[in-house]
């Protein structure tokens, strides 16, 4: 989401409407059948951009929370053309989550929602959660769909229930 990678990429401001509109077919061919094949309960989104609203059309049913990291609101300064689309898009998403109170109130002022819809979730995990476990304490099997940036993924993770 940031215009300077580590690796080879494209810059969202220099696309054009074509390449744009190529961009969103790619994320809804990829994105349709895995939301039909999974029925998803809930999807959590990252980044505050294109694909985060296209979940929405996708599933307008099933809720949307989005992980804020702010490249997508400092996107919509860099690419002014397309901010007023992500904002109309994006900001039908449910909840919203966000690493500090910095980013909700310009998550609240880019996007119009109401505050109460933003929840600071702060940065970083708690071990006594997250902790390896044998066998016998996994509970149950969550279905986790990823994009990584060099591959595409769809894979089975067990979820801990302490």
């Amino acid at each position: 989401m940031s215009d300077v990678m580590p690796y080879p990429s494209t810059v969202f401001s220099t696309l054009d409407d074509a390449a744009w509109a190529g961009y969103r077919e790619q994320w809804i061919a990829h994105l349709a059948p895995v939301i039909e094949r999974v029925q998803p309960d809930v999807i959590h989104s990252h980044h505050v951009w294109c694909m985060s609203g296209l979940v929405k059309d996708l599933a307008p049913d099933v809720p949307v929370v989005t992980h804020c990291h702010a490249t997508g609101l400092r996107q919509m300064e860099l690419c002014p053309n397309r901010a007023a689309e992500v904002r109309a898009s994006v900001s039908r998403n449910e909840r919203f989550v966000v690493l500090h109170g910095g980013h909700r109130d310009a998550l609240v002022d880019k996007l119009g929602v109401a505050e109460t819809r933003v929840h600071v979730v702060g940065a970083g995990y708690r071990d006594s959660v997250f902790a390896g476990g044998t066998k016998g304490e996994r509970g149950a099997t969550i279905d986790v769909v990823s994009r990584p940036k060099r591959f595409s993924a769809a894979m089975k993770v067990n979820a801990s229930t302490a």
